[in-house]
């Protein structure tokens, strides 16, 4: 028990009143704590706003096309996709015809030409390209097997491309593998294939 020398000594003093904070000096001291993980949440969600927007928004061609040479095509990309898109069809739904042309020098005296194999070689092995504009065809069909003779043509025997001057004598061929999915009803690279070689002998 307490001795009576301090009941007399503090006989009135009166417990603390608990201090109630204002909102604002609530809401400070939680920011004081949790700024850190604020600022790091809303980045991560800037953040993958920023990737939805590009997977969502990004344009995805009908059709991919190759070139492979020894010398670069001597003629506008830009234009060339164009071009080439004015013969094809809607094929993803989109509501426009777009045409990836890819170019892959594999003369070994370009200086890029480490890059330019490899990025052929993964072309090539992952049927990302349907159709390929060839300065030597024997390179896809004897070499890497990606293409049938049969399924080439020469550029200038193709009544459709007979305005696109590619300024020089190309040939085209279609990757086997899309040839055969086409025969077998899938609506693929096909389609512009068939319109680019009406009429080729």
């Amino acid at each position: 028990m307490a001795s009576e020398y301090y009941k007399k000594k503090f006989k009135d003093v009166k417990p603390d009143v608990p201090y109630e904070m204002t909102k604002i000096e609530k809401w400070n001291n939680w920011w004081n704590y949790h700024w850190f993980h604020v600022l790091v949440a809303v980045g991560a969600v800037v953040l993958i706003c920023i990737i939805l927007s590009q997977w969502v928004f990004k344009t995805r061609p009908d059709y991919k096309i190759a070139y492979v040479g020894e010398q670069y095509l001597m003629v506008d990309a830009e234009q060339l996709q164009e071009q080439l898109a004015a013969l094809g069809t809607d094929l993803n739904g989109d509501g426009k015809v777009v045409v990836q042309l890819r170019s892959y020098n594999i003369s070994e005296q370009n200086p890029y030409y480490e890059s330019d194999m490899v990025g052929f070689m993964g072309d090539a092995s992952v049927g990302g390209s349907a159709i390929f504009i060839m300065e030597d065809p024997s390179l896809l069909f004897d070499r890497y097997h990606i293409i049938e003779e049969e399924n080439c043509y020469l550029w200038s025997e193709c009544p459709a491309l007979s305005s696109i001057d590619l300024g020089g004598d190309y040939t085209i061929g279609i990757c086997t593998a899309v040839l055969e999915a086409y025969e077998q009803g899938e609506e693929n690279a096909a389609i512009l294939w068939n319109v680019m070689t009406a009429g080729a002998e």
